[in-house]
């Protein structure tokens, strides 16, 4: 009489089954199924008390309600376990670094992170923090017998107006707040005036870059084109009219330096 296969073994756990197949003459290995996510998910085992230790885990997972951990097979759970272990050794959640991952690769989908991160590294983690005032002072002593007294006296005024208004980290500067101040703290002033601070905010940025207290690739010149001033331009007074306004004036302004400095200028233009 043959006897009687006792094949498939069911294995259950709270109202979950899964099932242990005979042998296979191919592979030499028992066979473990259940089901999970609606698909039929089924790993190779050497022997029958291995095979029902991995099937009660997976019916364990399933009625804790982590069906995607027990459809994961063996090499995805080694996998998990490794980048588990990796981000461990960092104190950072799993879930955190999944995020993270996928917002920057949105961002930069035909780039490695790594890649990103260097660069990032060497354009922004170099800067250094500062807040305005602070480079400002250090911006006005280098320009410090550099231009004359009036120009300078000029640029500490708008540098003064500046760090009042604008109180943060120059590295925190962004495009918004510089259209703020124009829109805003300098609201009424002339063109010509709002293009003078505007040469100023370059001229402090190009110090801050060669400091290391702001990225080359800051950007924030964009929002410093000159608007137009509608103002027209100084005439120029020609030798001619230059002569005879001296030829008629009074003393001290009639003086004979003055009347050959005027025709020589004349002369020269004639040439």
């Amino acid at each position: 009489m043959r006897k009687q296969s006792i094949f498939p073994i069911a294995v259950k756990h709270r109202g979950f089954k899964a099932k242990i197949y005979k042998r296979c003459p191919h592979t030499g290995k028992f066979r473990v199924t259940w089901y999970a996510e609606g698909k039929r998910r089924f790993r190779r085992c050497a022997t029958v008390t291995e095979a029902k230790s991995i099937a009660l885990a997976a019916l364990r997972e399933i009625s804790r309600g982590q069906a995607a951990a027990a459809a994961l097979s063996p090499k995805e759970m080694s996998e998990l376990k490794l980048a588990q272990n990796s981000l461990r050794a960092l104190g950072v959640p799993i879930l955190d670094a999944v995020s993270e991952y996928v917002a920057a690769k949105k961002l930069i989908p035909n780039a490695g992170l790594e890649i990103a991160a260097k660069a990032y590294r060497d354009n922004v983690t170099a800067v250094k923090r500062a807040c305005i005032s602070t480079i400002s002072n250090e911006y006005l002593a280098d320009r410090r017998g550099q231009i004359g007294s009036k120009t300078y006296y000029e640029e500490e005024r708008r540098i003064i107006r500046i760090c009042d208004a604008l109180k943060l980290d120059l590295c925190d500067l962004s495009k918004a707040s510089l259209e703020v101040f124009f829109d805003e703290d300098l609201k009424g002033l002339k063109g010509k005036t709002r293009n003078h601070f505007r040469q100023t905010f370059r001229q402090l940025f190009k110090f801050a870059v060669r400091r290391d207290y702001l990225s080359p690739e800051h950007r924030l010149g964009e929002v410093l084109v000159n608007e137009p001033t509608n103002e027209a331009a100084p005439e120029i007074l020609g030798p001619d009219i230059l002569r005879r306004m001296l030829e008629s004036a009074t003393a001290p302004f009639n003086a004979p330096h003055l009347r050959e400095d005027a025709e020589r200028t004349a002369r020269w233009q004639e040439k």
